[in-house]
């Protein structure tokens, strides 16, 4: 068992490390009231659900407020990646800003045993002239170097700054985090379409169970 749980952890490291906060990505502490001043995407409204040209890159969004970015996010959605299979619910990020461009993450989920799963690493800023593109690495994974590409990308914010998607420039990974745990009609119809503004099939986006949230896996497109 110890040894499964060791697997579980780098498992775990190595699904964070590819995009998120995610994960996506400890057990969430009050929310942070200091609002993020991000909307949308470049030149796109929140709503958009335009195409991205083919071959292009995640977009991210235009500014992201580090300080205002920090503290506990919950992983309401999910594009699968078969390193996130040890999770079975409660996915959260927590990050706290170690200076003006890096930031300390700590990721953490409930396995299919009930036990908690969570790994620390840290974040550094990719692009200073936005800081929402940051590379992760995560302590004790293998071959990871904090000198790697963009593997954090914040590519859309709600208008009440609430909730976010992240993923790799390559959509490899994605991510729709939020502040809270529930989200309603409204804002899981904004949420999808986001998804699509950003290039990924929504229907390729799983709803993550969460406590005082959904408690199913469901495809976006069918919200």
């Amino acid at each position: 068992m110890n040894w499964m749980r060791g697997k579980i952890t780098v498992q775990l490291a190595a699904l964070t490390a590819a995009g998120a906060l995610a994960a996506t990505l400890g057990a969430a502490p009050a929310v942070s009231e200091e609002g993020l001043p991000v909307r949308g995407f470049p030149g796109l409204p929140v709503s958009s659900s335009l195409p991205v040209a083919e071959g292009a890159e995640l977009p991210q969004v235009p500014q992201l407020d580090l300080e205002g970015y920090q503290g506990t996010w919950h992983q309401v959605a999910a594009l699968p990646h078969v390193f996130s299979i040890q999770c079975a619910r409660d996915t959260t990020a927590r990050y706290t800003l170690t200076g003006p461009e890096t930031v300390r993450v700590v990721n953490s989920c409930t396995d299919w045993f009930g036990n908690p799963s969570g790994i620390e690493g840290q974040a550094r800023v990719t692009d200073p002239g936005t800081g929402a593109s940051l590379r992760v690495w995560f302590n004790g994974v293998p071959f990871q170097s904090p000198d790697g590409p963009t593997n954090y990308r914040v590519a859309w914010m709600s208008g009440d700054g609430g909730v976010v998607l992240v993923g790799s420039p390559d959509r490899t990974t994605g991510f729709v985090l939020s502040r809270g745990t529930s989200l309603s009609a409204r804002e899981w119809s904004g949420v999808r379409a986001a998804v699509v503004a950003a290039g990924y099939d929504p229907c390729t986006f799983l709803t993550s169970p969460v406590g005082g949230g959904r408690e199913d896996r469901q495809p976006l497109c069918v919200l």
